[in-house]
């Protein structure tokens, strides 16, 4: 009788705890299926391999020790290796690429550390401190310097770290100034114009807010209040969420899709059942369909999978199919429809709703360029863009998973859901 080790056998996990806890080490490796096998390394302690081929070669990955991995969790990381494999990339030069990125992660804790602790108040008082006091003609003019800031900026602003001012809130500071006294605002816009310089020069900050600010400042005659609706502020989503829930309209529940993927509305309209593998958590939008022009993969959330389980129900050729036969796709008209009948049409474009996803992330500390990722944004380098594709993989799940349980549910903003841990523990 043949060995049965020597008989190939495609099937797919296999092993089971008891089975491992009881084997000799004659019985190894034990293959799991799907390239995955646990070794008996010479140190007794077994280890979890996953083996595949990649441009014609053998390659081999560890994944770690059992029972520190278990085989749920073992299976897990060989699925999202052959999810990288599908798309083209080497699962061991990702992990590379991911463990230069978290090198990288850390540092830029330290970097924003010192942000957060750096106000404006105080970024102004040590330019004032630093720069003017020692070139200044005499000691009227450097109190008149600083006193300007005092006066007009930092009763509003001054107590923000640098870091989280926005260029809004900037604009909407000084253009007050220049409204009531345009030489006043003229002097405001250039003292903090070279207090944020010094804050590029010194890599406390990557850009100077002011510029931007200073293009949109409008002479008083002109300056007038703009507010444009076109994103809904992320401390309203989840009232409209929860509007949305309440119906029954099948364009109320891809609007849910919307916000819980951060997708564009084309890309949501022609969801098909076989872009979706919820027992993965994944939704891999063709190419066809993307403004890129390259597929893209979106790590669901458990709310989206959830939704999406539902709409499956329905077993219509659309994941959001039209009402009127249910065969065709729902139409833009019909999602614009619905933010009216909710009442919400004046304050929110559809599109918009990426914004206020992208807001959110970004005032909750998530890396940018994970965020850009998860809109499937395009950057220009080349190769840092073909495998920021690949890579990000437990940072985009967890910004996912976080962003569906602040939209569903109603926990303090920065706690964690239990859902969260348990996606990455399982991850």
């Amino acid at each position: 009788m043949a060995n049965s080790k020597q008989v190939r056998d495609t099937s797919r996990n296999r092993l089971k705890d008891l089975q491992i806890r009881r084997a000799k080490p004659d019985d190894f490796p034990l293959i799991d299926g799907g390239g995955l096998r646990l070794v008996l390394k010479g140190s007794g302690s077994k280890a979890w391999v996953y083996r595949y081929r990649f441009n014609g070669k053998d390659r081999e990955a560890g994944l770690g020790i059992y029972p520190v991995i278990g085989v749920e969790q073992a299976r897990r990381m060989r699925d999202r290796m052959e999810v990288q494999r599908a798309e083209g990339f080497d699962p061991l030069q990702v992990r590379q690429q991911e463990r230069l990125q978290q090198v990288e992660v850390q540092q830029l804790a330290k970097a924003e550390a010192v942000k957060q602790a750096l106000t404006l108040a105080v970024a102004c008082r040590q330019y004032h401190e630093t720069k003017i006091v020692p070139t200044a003609k005499n000691r009227k003019h450097a109190a008149q310097w600083v006193s300007t800031l005092e006066n007009h900026v930092l009763p509003k602003l001054g107590t923000k770290s640098v870091a989280d001012i926005t260029k809004g809130e900037l604009l909407e500071v000084v253009q007050a100034v220049v409204n009531a006294t345009p030489e006043t605002g003229r002097r405001v816009i250039q003292r903090l114009m070279v207090v944020f310089d010094e804050l590029v020069f010194k890599e406390v900050l990557p850009t100077n807010p002011v510029a931007a600010v200073q293009r949109q400042v409008k002479a008083p005659s002109r300056a007038k209040i703009v507010k444009h609706f076109n994103s809904l502020p992320w401390a309203q989503v989840r009232s409209f969420y929860r509007d949305l829930e309440a119906s029954d309209a099948i364009a109320a529940k891809c609007i849910q899709w919307v916000i819980l993927t951060a997708c564009r509305t084309g890309e949501a309209l022609s969801v098909v059942p076989d872009e979706l593998d919820l027992q993965r958590g994944l939704w891999v939008v063709p190419a066809e369909k993307m403004k890129a022009k390259r597929p893209h993969t979106v790590y669901l959330s458990t709310q989206a999978i959830e939704l999406a389980t539902r709409m499956l129900a329905l077993g219509t050729p659309f994941l959001f199919p039209s009402r009127s036969g249910m065969q065709s796709s729902l139409s833009n008209a019909a999602m614009l429809k619905t933010l009216e009948r909710l009442g919400y049409r004046d304050q929110t474009t559809i599109h918009g709703l990426r914004s206020t996803f992208s807001t959110w992330a970004n005032e909750h500390n998530f890396r940018p360029d994970v965020v850009e990722v998860s809109l499937a944004h395009q950057e220009g380098d080349r190769v840092r863009k073909a495998y920021n594709h690949a890579v990000y993989v437990e940072q985009r799940l967890t910004l996912m998973q976080q962003w569906g349980d602040f939209v569903t549910t109603d926990k303090v903003d920065g706690e964690q859901a239990e859902g969260v841990h348990k996606l990455v523990k399982k991850a």
